[in-house]
């Protein structure tokens, strides 16, 4: 286990790369994805038992795909309101940037109303600016939420064992 060190962060990569974590992380899918085709709810809900199965599947390469989900719900037990209350704090960063394209975009429609011809020159600008700002959004945003449920793994493995 230790703490999350740069020589970590490619570790998902690696496991995919030997093809071991490549059939467990497929399996976790399949499983959230039957569970959201019965109903909307109960399909969120198992994919947070189901959330820590892929870190289990980096910390014990051994183990089967079912085995780390079994041990994923024991883990998430009681604790899944509060990976999502996680999860929901990132909403607002990734809203940020539509948000902020869609307003240049109505502002600058606001003011050369008049003349559509510029307009367009603009908004193929503000289209184009919106995409690269969206490829910033996941170079930042993926690893940093990747590495917060990391460290959420963590505290729920500290926390089991010192229970047991």
């Amino acid at each position: 286990q230790g703490a999350v060190t740069v020589s970590r962060i490619g570790t998902p990569l690696r496991i995919a790369s030997k093809n071991s974590g490549v059939t467990g992380l497929l399996t976790f899918t399949i499983y959230s994805l039957l569970w959201a085709l019965l109903l909307l709810i109960p399909g969120i809900v198992k994919s947070y038992s189901y959330s820590l199965a892929k870190y289990i599947q980096m910390d014990n390469r051994d183990l089967r795909a079912e085995e780390c989900i079994k041990k994923s719900m024991k883990l998430m037990k009681g604790k899944k309101m509060q990976l999502f209350l996680l999860d929901l704090s990132f909403i607002l960063r990734w809203l940020a940037i539509p948000i902020i394209t869609i307003v240049v975009f109505l502002t600058l429609l606001f003011i050369f109303s008049g003349n559509i011809k510029e307009l367009f020159g603009y908004a193929l600008l503000i289209i184009l600016a919106g995409i690269l700002c969206a490829y910033l959004a996941v170079i930042y945003f993926v690893p940093y939420i990747e590495t917060t449920r990391i460290l959420f793994y963590e505290e729920v493995i500290k926390e089991q064992q010192i229970e047991e």
